[in-house]
């Protein structure tokens, strides 16, 4: 089916075959789908969005993705390396440069500006990302994955640095991007957040070296 962004089979994650941290993965994620990624620390969650992502080979398994397909990562907060001397414009620009033939000088079009506007990015595109908040951090990240062409963001913990405004203003952006685009979410978290919960299309659980369907109104 056209509409399928990336599927997994039988697929195993982890550091040694003999050992796999998750095994037997079958997954099929199609286009506008929100998806939720929940389990106890250390369950696999970060390792099967690596491996998702490209960043991490699978130990075993098939992992099918649609031509061209784009990934956005929206790390943690707590794992970005804030030791380089880039603005927050260079962190925004920096996938779009690399995507850019002729290494161009690029400008931000309408409906870009709108998403930095609407985030109050705008005021801190010449700040370093290292003296902006760990808030601003959070959002410079969030604007970067939604002003991308990607085909999936996946956000690992993505609202953690932010007030109960500030979610709901990011919940609203993210679903106005499914609404109006092909994109698709993958959300891991710990909470679950109850702006989010009448919106996902699936509810998985990392438990036991498996990944499960879950339930929602499970605390996790």
């Amino acid at each position: 089916m056209s509409d399928i962004l990336f599927s997994l089979e039988n697929l195993n994650v982890g550091y040694s075959s003999d050992s796999p941290i998750l095994k037997n993965i079958n997954l099929t994620v199609k286009s506008k789908e929100i998806i939720a990624i929940t389990g106890k620390n250390g369950s696999g969650k970060s390792t099967l969005i690596r491996t998702i992502s490209n960043l991490q080979k699978p130990l075993s398994g098939k992992l099918q993705t649609k031509n061209n397909f784009k990934i956005s990562l929206v790390p943690q907060l707590k794992k970005i390396n804030l030791s380089y001397p880039l603005s927050v414009e260079e962190i925004l620009k920096l996938p779009m440069e690399l995507n850019s033939v002729f290494f161009k000088k690029i400008k931000f079009n309408d409906s870009q500006l709108e998403i930095l506007d609407k985030l109050g990015i705008n005021s801190i595109l010449k700040n370093l990302l290292r003296e902006c908040s760990g808030g601003q951090i959070q959002k410079v990240l969030l604007a970067r994955s939604l002003i991308g062409n990607s085909d999936l963001i996946i956000l690992d913990e993505p609202l953690d640095a932010l007030d109960w405004k500030a979610r709901e203003l990011v919940f609203k952006i993210f679903m106005d991007k499914v609404n109006t685009s092909s994109i698709s979410l993958l959300i891991i978290t710990h909470n679950l957040e109850e702006e989010w919960m009448d919106h996902f299309t699936k509810l998985l659980v990392t438990d036991e070296g498996f990944l499960k369907e879950g339930k929602f109104g499970k605390s996790f």
